[in-house]
């Protein structure tokens, strides 16, 4: 019996086909490319893909005001302008082929960008990246490599707004459905805790949830005093205690009061 092969190109997907002499087909198997652009696919995907996102906070003072360019004299790119160009401070003043570098650790690609009077918002190929003057904040699902984008942030908010460090630092992710196809530090919370205390020393590593269940982890470090934050009046100091932390605000979402409360007596 003589057999024939075919492919059929659809999309971004090709199927093998192959068929008798009698052109009755055998088999047909969906062949998805990989794609190393964005970090969803890596070589040997076996077509599961990590919904739970991985969200990184960093804050590099406390409130928007306080995020004082370390450059008055910065200029936006052509890029850049828009209706709301006399409003950014801080670090809405990072160039966008800045951000998009940084992004490019990640393993993910910028699609559009939305902005208004308060933040720049960037719709990314496996989630969201939000810039506000004094903060930013990133999701990213997949298999996107996250944490890697730590330092390269550091050195941008150590340009920009002369920082020497983080305000405040939250980390967070759900338990992974397939924790064998990440890259080597997102395989395990242990080794992400330790990537994070390497750059975070004070920062403090928690799990909620049971562990043979679903369950959240979650890293927090701060507030701490920076040179952008030592200015500020003990007010505005107390709006950033543990009440008002993004612990407390990503928690109450999906967690009672009372164990808010527990964690963070807990935690002195």
């Amino acid at each position: 019996m003589t057999g024939l092969s075919s492919s059929l190109k659809v999309g971004d997907a090709q199927y093998a086909v192959s068929v008798t002499d009698n052109t009755q087909a055998e088999t047909m198997q969906l062949c998805t490319p990989t794609c190393s652009t964005n970090g969803t696919h890596s070589d040997g995907y076996t077509g599961a893909f990590e919904g739970p996102e991985k969200l990184l906070e960093m804050w590099f003072a406390s409130t928007p005001s306080a995020a004082i360019c370390a450059d008055p004299g910065a200029e936006l790119c052509d890029e850049d302008q828009d209706q709301w160009s006399e409003l950014r401070s801080g670090l809405r003043l990072v160039p966008r082929a800045v951000w998009r570098d940084m992004l490019d650790l990640v393993h993910c690609q910028v699609l559009s960008t939305l902005c208004n009077e308060h933040l720049d918002s960037y719709l990314l190929s496996e989630s969201s990246f939000f810039v506000y003057p004094h903060k930013l904040v990133l999701k990213t699902c997949g298999t996107t490599t996250l944490l890697y984008a730590i330092p390269r942030i550091l050195d941008i908010a150590h340009r920009y707004l002369g920082a020497t460090g983080a305000y405040q630092v939250f980390y967070s992710r759900k338990n992974f459905m397939f924790p064998d196809q990440q890259v080597e530090l997102h395989r395990s919370w242990e080794k992400e805790v330790a990537y994070l205390d390497t750059h975070f020393p004070e920062g403090s590593a928690y799990m909620i949830g049971k562990t043979n269940r679903d369950h959240w982890h979650v890293y927090l470090c701060g507030p701490c005093e920076t040179p952008l934050t030592s200015a500020l009046d003990d007010d505005t100091t107390a709006n950033n205690s543990a009440e008002g932390s993004p612990l407390v605000h990503a928690l109450s979402r999906t967690s009672s009061r009372s164990t808010i409360n527990s964690l963070i007596e807990s935690t002195g």
